[in-house]
């Protein structure tokens, strides 16, 4: 029986630091490369910016909101490949200082977002996570943002969050740390 190929998943890639992780692991990682993004004509034109530069990437559309769309990629990943070597988990969302919906909304789609949405493709992926190394070591991740508590309350009106009881939930929605 042959073993399945490798296969690394970045999520909310068809931008910015997903999409550049992406660029990387097309260039440096022995295995295919799965692009993932909510928004299916974004995601595509991004695969074809990298195939435009001899990377091989593959699309596959997830909403991490949609726990039916998660569940699809689960299954995609369980029959193509038998489990997942490497996932970053990248998507997620900002307060758009600019969008007039009242900042307590705001909040909450944003947690929904990055932390339930976050914890939900881990609590679904994770799972399928192939062991490396040691035939009896667990498999470790570390997935965090790289905003931090200051970059995000300086960017933020003097009245506003401030108003409300503050979270380290809501601050760092998208800090998570699994390691055994």
């Amino acid at each position: 029986m042959s073993s399945a190929p490798r296969v690394a998943v970045v999520t909310g890639a068809n931008k910015g630091l997903g999409f550049a992780i992406t660029r990387d692991l097309c260039r440096n990682f022995s295995g295919d490369v799965v692009l993932t993004a909510r928004d299916e004509a974004r995601g595509r034109a991004a695969v074809q910016q990298l195939q435009s530069e001899g990377l091989s990437p593959r699309f596959h559309l997830l909403d991490i909101d949609d726990l039916q769309s998660i569940c699809t990629l689960r299954d995609f990943l369980c029959k193509e490949y038998r489990g997942l070597d490497v996932l970053v988990n990248n998507a997620g969302i900002n307060f758009d200082t600019g969008d007039p919906t009242p900042l307590p909304i705001q909040a909450e789609v944003t947690l929904k977002t990055n932390f339930f949405g976050t914890r939900n493709v881990c609590r679904e992926l994770l799972p399928l996570m192939k062991p490396q190394g040691e035939p009896d070591e667990e498999p470790k991740l570390w997935v965090s943002s790289i905003i931090t508590c200051r970059d995000l309350c300086q960017h933020l009106p003097k009245s506003g969050l401030m108003d409300y009881p503050l979270t380290s939930a809501m601050l760092c929605t998208k800090q998570t740390a699994i390691i055994p």
